[in-house]
């Protein structure tokens, strides 16, 4: 109840004479501007702490729905070097021997605390332990029982409590459940059929991003539990009509995703503008807009024929990665057939494109390649180099002062020098700072 109220509501009672009266109104009165001065300064304190939070929020967020603007052909350019963001750099050479010859590893593997999991060009899948050491194949490629078909197997997930590789396939649709040592344990089937999308595991949930390779999509995000059933569908897509000739093409990765503080953030890399981070609620989050203007690929150049559209999307800014740290947000960008690496300064609110390199960050911190991660966990950056890749590479061609300590320099020269051209490839993880 507001104080003053007392004071409007009070009654004169007849033996009470006029100066009690007064004293008493004016008794009552100062008691109820204490009382209003008080309930003041406790608005305006609690209003400064929830104003306090509010800023924590929006800063945890970075930036809520800022938009972030891309033109390729402006491209503001400062120096940025890897030094500046990472802590240090951990190297996993991939064991080579005849039972697990894997060729180039792009984005196809996920990792836990124990394991890597790796999926080759032959679409077999294996399993190493985060030393590199090989330990077995997961499985084997065919329409048989405990098999997999190669065109639609997604490395789905590492359960390491109960010692099993779950592997999951859409057609037939089941997810196929394996020992460490690739023995064929159980499939389950899952609740959904003919989907057109990507399926991966988040700590304690799956999120299945549906690539609307027609334009007829309802939800481009299904969010599932570990058996597999639907918790929440989320995002409605752009709609499109193909024209005839159109088989359903698109250019690049579907969607650009990783995990940062703990959440998943994630954008449609045609059509939808958004990235969006999923809340512990499931619920969807816009982050950042990301705007390149006349440079957008648009639902008409989405829905023309086959031949016109690969012409057309050629001149269109398409995404192809992201990753965060606390100051930037890192983009990965394809214009005219070339791949271009930039940043956004959340800070300053300015986009920048990396200056003395087309291919990544420069790595002043050992000296090794200029570095673009294809996977983001937290405070860890993954990418696999292809062996010959380093044992081409010489320290002589580092124009840089190396800032990464002494043991760190030690290791890259020892691994480097161990490595042959037609080696597994190597496992590179980043950590920020």
């Amino acid at each position: 109840m507001n104080p003053l109220r007392k004071t409007r509501f009070w009654h004169f009672h007849p033996s009470h004479n006029a100066n009690e009266w007064d004293i008493c109104q004016k008794k009552t009165l100062q008691s109820g501007l204490k009382h209003v001065y008080l309930f003041l300064i406790c608005f305006f304190a609690i209003s400064l702490g929830f104003g306090c939070s509010l800023g924590e929020q929006s800063k945890d967020r970075s930036g809520g729905d800022r938009e972030i603007r891309i033109d390729p052909n402006s491209r503001k350019r400062e120096k940025l070097m890897l030094s500046e963001i990472i802590d240090s750099i951990t190297y996993i050479p991939l064991e080579t021997n005849d039972n697990c010859l894997l060729g180039t590893i792009r984005g196809d593997f996920i990792y836990s605390e124990n394991y890597i999991l790796v999926n080759n060009t032959d679409f077999n899948i294996y399993l190493f332990d985060r030393t590199g050491s090989f330990i077995s194949q997961i499985g084997n490629i065919g329409s048989g029982p405990g098999e997999y078909l190669s065109h639609d197997s997604n490395l789905a997930r590492i359960d390491e409590q109960n010692c099993q590789i779950i592997i999951s396939c859409f057609h037939p649709g089941r997810s196929m459940y394996y020992d460490l040592n690739g023995k064929f344990i159980k499939s389950i089937p899952l609740p959904f059929e003919n989907v057109t999308g990507l399926i991966r595991y988040y700590k304690n949930f799956y999120l299945l991003k549906d690539v609307n390779y027609y334009g007829r999509v309802q939800y481009t995000y299904t969010v599932l539990d570990t058996t597999f059933n639907i918790i929440t569908q989320k995002i409605n897509p752009v709609q499109f009509l193909l024209k005839s000739g159109n088989v359903a093409l698109t250019s690049g990765p579907s969607f650009s995703q990783y995990t940062y503080n703990d959440q998943v953030n994630i954008r449609e890399n045609m059509l939808n503008d958004t990235l969006y981070v999923v809340n512990n609620d499931f619920s969807f989050i816009p982050k950042y807009i990301i705007n390149s203007g006349k440079y957008n690929v648009t639902v008409e150049i989405r829905s023309d024929e086959a031949l016109r559209f690969i012409k057309e999307v050629k001149n269109c800014v398409v995404l192809w990665s992201m990753f965060e740290t606390d100051d930037y947000l890192f983009i990965l960008y394809e214009y005219q057939n070339k791949r271009i690496p930039c940043y956004y300064h959340k800070k300053e609110n300015k986009l920048i494109h990396i200056a003395s390199s087309s291919s990544g960050i420069p790595n002043d911190f050992d000296g090794g390649l200029d570095f673009w991660p294809v996977y983001q966990n937290n405070k860890e950056l993954v990418v696999f180099y292809d062996a010959y890749q380093l044992v081409e590479y010489t320290k002589s061609s580092s124009k840089f002062k190396l800032k990464g300590d002494e043991e760190s320099l030690r290791r890259f020269d020892q691994m480097i020098r161990k490595l042959k051209p037609d080696d597994n490839p190597v496992m590179v993880i980043a950590t920020l700072k």
